[in-house]
């Protein structure tokens, strides 16, 4: 799979085959490909990569798209940090469960440079791609050519003999064939008891234990070496000890312009609030059903049982709940009692003898309360003295959550 020569690029006899590519994949990916797919894979390159042949990098393209290339493509967002948020939760049902289990973390060494072309051709069709296709794959894999710029200088070009390239959009795809294989060769052995999970976990322990040690062991030596060498060197000519709240300032007002990592911290756990409340996502996915977010998660109550990473969202929420409003556009995303989207959470103002009136529709969207209930609903505001300005609907955009301007944001 990922080898330091060329290699045979066998697969292992015993990966169990799994779920495979359908004939109806097959027919999409064969199909002939639109303009929208080139300009899509332009736009998701690095734009600072290294030039090709021509002399050109991908940033020209981006530049000049309108003269080269077609005129539209919609770019979807990905974020890596989703595998790690999903890593977190599933190690923490793991340490909750009363049987024995293991966690393996494979550390993959210059893991795109080293993947093997055979073993990926292979893997492709292990999973079932039609050859034609999988020809089409290889030939864009293959023809990498480099040079080498020496004192500035070109040097000769080669070609190489293996790995994917940085940057490329195609190349994570192929990386999770090749970790796909690996995945199914681990399920098999598995199953058939040739890997078992307490010994691993016994090994793992011991490994990290004595790692640990030597870690804490260099740590210590050198924080008493720093701080030795400053207590030493505090009345010496030119050296000052610098508070960390002036090096927080900006360049302009006599800092560095580093960040307090308290406040950068916190904006990570306000950025996965919104997150879990706008975006669908493996990690949103998980974690809704992880603990059972029925409702709207304004309204989520700790048990106590959650990871130390969702208590954080969920005691951030009330910070992100004064700070962000929905911008309603057509209606069906934003709930209408619940959310705050008419400057106020209407839910939060309902007297408690009022609250059998709205019972039945309390998880209701925008959109269903106006289509059904509009004038029913303007009079139940005028009776409370709750302002309320009916949005003008919109068929083509869902809600969006927007943060208020930061004037109006109340004192964290």
């Amino acid at each position: 799979m990922l080898t330091d020569n060329v290699g045979t690029g066998l697969l292992p006899s015993n990966v169990s085959p799994g779920s495979l590519v359908t004939a109806e994949e097959n027919e999409y990916l064969v199909s002939p490909i639109r303009d929208e797919e080139i300009q899509w894979a332009v736009f998701n390159a690095n734009k600072d990569s290294a030039t090709g042949p021509d002399g050109f990098n991908d940033q020209f393209y981006l530049s000049f798209w309108s003269i080269i290339g077609p005129n539209s493509a919609f770019m979807m967002g990905r974020s890596i940090q989703d595998s790690i948020l999903l890593s977190q939760e599933v190690v923490h049902s793991l340490a909750r469960r009363k049987s024995k289990a293991a966690c393996v973390k494979i550390v993959l060494s210059k893991a795109y440079g080293r993947v093997n072309w055979q073993f990926l051709e292979n893997g492709l069709k292990f999973l079932g791609f039609r050859s034609n296709w999988v020809r089409r794959i290889m030939t864009v894999v293959s023809i990498v050519s480099s040079a080498l710029l020496i004192n500035g200088k070109e040097g000769s070009w080669f070609y190489t003999r293996r790995g994917l390239r940085q940057g490329d959009p195609l190349s994570p795809y192929l990386f999770v064939v090749t970790m796909e294989v690996l995945s199914r060769s681990f399920l098999t052995n598995l199953q058939v008891g040739r890997i078992l999970a307490p010994k691993i976990q016994a090994i793992f322990a011991s490994q990290c234990e004595h790692l640990v040690i030597k870690v804490n062991q260099k740590h210590a030596g050198w924080k008493q070496k720093l701080l030795s060498y400053a207590r030493n060197n505090k009345e010496a000519k030119g050296l000052h000890l610098i508070s960390w709240a002036t090096l927080c300032k900006p360049k302009v007002k006599g800092g560095v312009g580093l960040r307090y990592m308290v406040d950068v911290n916190r904006a990570n756990f306000y950025f996965l609030g919104v997150k879990a409340i706008t975006q669908d996502s493996l990690w949103t996915d998980l974690v809704k059903v992880k603990y059972s977010v029925k409702k709207s998660l304004w309204h989520y109550k700790l048990s106590g049982s959650e990871s130390f990473l969702w208590k954080r969202v969920i005691k951030c929420r009330q910070l992100i709940e004064f700070q962000v409003h929905w911008r309603v556009y057509n209606g069906s995303r934003v709930k209408f009692w619940r959310d705050r989207w008419n400057g106020v959470i209407i839910a939060n103002k309902i007297a408690l003898a009022h609250w059998p009136l709205v019972l039945d529709t309390i998880n209701c969207s925008v959109k269903e309360i106006l289509a059904d209930q509009e004038t029913y609903v303007q009079l139940f505001f005028d009776s409370m003295s709750i302002p309320m300005q009916v949005p003008v609907l919109e068929d083509s955009r869902q809600g969006i959550l927007e943060w208020v301007d930061s004037g109006n944001r109340p004192p964290s």
